[in-house]
């Protein structure tokens, strides 16, 4: 269970936190993400996981919630989450193998390589979940390495790192 001094949040410096703004609006752009109206930046550290990030939020007009991006200290795109229900309007996958391709595309498009041979499993409405395990001499290393999130269509739902 956590509790409230596991971790702490504040906001960024104004510098940082504008190169962290631009950093997200051109990675929303690539996923597909409507733009913000408004966003946060804030510096998270996390005790118990023993990290710290930058964590952006997109608001919308009504000043609610839409994605968060999370950056490492370096500026590298650690998470990214497209909020609500909002699957796409395009034809469906069919079949494992497009799920696969869309994330990897999508991936490549961020400047993340996939590596190894990416995994689809269809989540029914929840659309496609696509990972790349991370291999520890030759072994993957079960939930660990990288997953894509998509919708029914292929469209952006979310990002991890590990």
């Amino acid at each position: 269970e956590a509790s409230a001094t596991n971790w702490r949040s504040r906001r960024s410096e104004p510098r940082r936190a504008d190169a962290v703004s631009s950093r997200a609006a051109g990675h929303e752009r690539l996923l597909g993400l409507s733009g913000a109206v408004r966003r946060t930046v804030d510096r998270v550290v996390d005790r118990r996981a023993q990290r710290t990030y930058d964590e952006v939020t997109d608001l919308d007009v009504r000043g609610r919630p839409v994605a968060v991006l999370r950056y490492a200290l370096d500026g590298r795109l650690q998470a990214a989450t497209r909020l609500g229900w909002r699957p796409g309007t395009g034809p469906a996958l069919a079949a494992p193998a497009a799920a696969v391709g869309a994330g990897d595309r999508l991936a490549r498009s961020l400047g993340i390589a996939p590596v190894g041979r990416g995994v689809a499993e269809r989540r029914g409405a929840n659309g496609w979940t696509v990972r790349w395990d991370r291999l520890v001499g030759g072994v993957p290393v079960d939930g660990d390495g990288r997953r894509v999130q998509l919708w029914p269509d292929g469209t952006f739902h979310g990002l991890a790192l590990s």
